[in-house]
């Protein structure tokens, strides 16, 4: 999973558009939102699971932290999940 389509984004520090406003968010692997997904293998990606012929499920969890000052409007950000088998 990459950090997304905004200028400036890191896997740790996402970013929503909408023209010029920025609205930071973050995705996570489990519902206590504790640990990042990111792009790095044995760091901060989902162990690889083997399924060679049921379908997987994997959830991502997302959070946007309080206290931004951006006007209301939509935000939007494109990120690429790669899956290789």
């Amino acid at each position: 999973m990459n950090a997304g389509a905004a200028s400036g984004a890191t896997v740790t520090a996402r970013r929503m558009v909408n023209g010029a406003n920025i609205l930071n968010y973050a995705l996570y692997r489990e519902a206590a939102r504790t640990n990042i997904w990111g792009n790095t293998p044995g760091t901060d990606m989902p162990p690889a699971t083997t399924a060679p012929i049921l379908p997987t499920a994997l959830t991502v969890y997302g959070r946007i932290p309080a206290g931004q000052n951006v006007p209301a409007g939509g935000y939007a950000d494109t990120v690429t999940v790669t899956v290789n088998y």
